[in-house]
Formats: structure tokens, C-alpha cells, sequence
């Protein structure tokens, strides 16, 4: 497959919004995330990061079509409710550039995309001085989860082997699985990794 990666900054990604959209919705109701999406709201939530300064996304496209991207920007242009997680672990935020979502369909997977995703965000992430952290959360899921497939692996010895190392605090977040009625609190694990 000829696939290409294009790297946009603030509102230059507005145009791509839809695509994240659409993508985060598909990738994230699989496990472990069960994520029961709707496209009209995440484009409204995307919104407020074209605004950021610092937004980054790392788009990948087969063709015209977007089939992978990923996102970050620096942590004081982040929700509160990330953000506080930091205060409180005694962490500067001003010090940080956060990581959100990395969605790949999954045809697309094994072919070195991932290790893209990091590089140029951490790229992005040098070009502020006071930047010398890179960060990102996963959901916590019990090992027993009965949506779990038999096939999964974590990317816990991937993330580990980018240089990341997974740390004693969590934020939490909602939202509605799959399998369930209600939006329910998820537990997501912080990851960290000094890039200067």
C-alpha cells in the first residue's frame, strides 16, 4: 500500500476534523477502550484543539482517505481534568506536551506507524524550550474483562521500548462502552518520558 504521512499544526487541521472523527469513533470501540461514539459530538469536542497553538495532528492516508493519525499538544492547553492529575503528583504542566489519541484502522497495523506517530510528535514537543516531558494516558482494563479477545496484546512493551515508563498515577474520564446502558468512570494510567 502506498500510504503517506502529513504533519498539521493548529487550524491547518481543521479540514481533517471529520476524518479524526470518524476514526477515533470506528478504532475506539474496540477493545480495550468500548467506546460507543458519535461522529457530530467528537467533531464538536476536536474543535477546541485546532484552537490550541500547540495542536499537532500526524495524519496518515492511503490515497485521499486518512486511515491513521495521531495527536498531541502541550499540557496547559489540555482539560483541567488532565491537567489536575499532574498538580497534584507535583509535576509542572508548563513542563509537558501530552499525547492524545493514536487511532490506526486495523489493516493498517505492523507497519512501523506507530513508531512515526511518536517521532513526530516528539519532534513537536522539542520545538518548545520548556517542554522536557512527553506524556499519555491508556484505560485501565481488568485482565479478566469479558470483552477482552483472546488475541489482545497490550502495548505496554512497545510504549516501554519508545522509552516510556508507566507511573503510579491515573485521571479518569467517561464514557458509554459498548456492552452498556449507562456512562460509566474509566481509570486511565499516565506514561511518561523525558525527551531533553
Amino acid at each position: 500500500m502506498d500510504l503517506s504521512v502529513k504533519v498539521f499544526h493548529s487550524e491547518a487541521a481543521n479540514e481533517y476534523l471529520e476524518s479524526l472523527a470518524i476514526l477515533r469513533v470506528e478504532v475506539f470501540k474496540s477493545f480495550p477502550y468500548l467506546y460507543l461514539g458519535d461522529i457530530e459530538y467528537e467533531k464538536k469536542y476536536l474543535q477546541r484543539y485546532v484552537k490550541s497553538s500547540s495542536f499537532v495532528l500526524v495524519g496518515v492516508f492511503d490515497g485521499l482517505r486518512m486511515v491513521g493519525a495521531s495527536t498531541g499538544l502541550k499540557l496547559i492547553e489540555e482539560d483541567s481534568n488532565i491537567q489536575s492529575s499532574f498538580v497534584k503528583a507535583g509535576i509542572s504542566i508548563e513542563s509537558i506536551f501530552y499525547f492524545g489519541e493514536s487511532v490506526l484502522i486495523e489493516n493498517y497495523r505492523g507497519r512501523g506507524i506507530g513508531n512515526i506517530f511518536f517521532h513526530e510528535r516528539e519532534k513537536k514537543a522539542l520545538t518548545y524550550p520548556e517542554v522536557v516531558t512527553t506524556c499519555f494516558c491508556s484505560v485501565v482494563r481488568e485482565s479478566n474483562h469479558p470483552l477482552r479477545p483472546s488475541t489482545y496484546v497490550p502495548l505496554d512493551v512497545f510504549w516501554a521500548k519508545k522509552g516510556y515508563n508507566k507511573q503510579n498515577f491515573c485521571c479518569e474520564m467517561e464514557w458509554k462502552d459498548i456492552d452498556q446502558e449507562q456512562v460509566t468512570k474509566k481509570e486511565l494510567q499516565f506514561w511518561l518520558k523525558k525527551i531533553r
